[in-house]
């Protein structure tokens, strides 16, 4: 720590980030050159992310039927043996 010399913890902010921070138990969070601007694009980023979906949960709820109709879901193909198989 810049502050009190004791050794500082690594993470990595938010789990996923990808941004490693330093910490001290006593002083905070100390971020290196360039980490802080890396912060604010994650941030905007998960911004991005829950608005487009609380868009589609909101285009859902209006009308589901055509959210679906124009939201297909691929078709999962069939692995394995089913036990229904035997009366085809």
């Amino acid at each position: 720590c810049p502050t009190c010399g004791e050794l500082m913890n690594r993470s990595n902010f938010g789990r996923m980030s990808g941004v490693i921070v330093d910490i001290c138990k006593n002083h905070g969070v100390w971020l290196d050159r360039g980490e802080l601007e890396k912060l604010l694009e994650v941030g905007r980023e998960d911004r991005r992310a829950a608005e487009s979906y609380e868009r589609d949960r909101a285009d859902f709820y209006r009308d589901p039927e055509h959210y679906r109709r124009s939201h297909p879901q691929p078709h999962r193909k069939k692995r394995g043996f089913d036990l229904f198989d035997i009366f085809d």
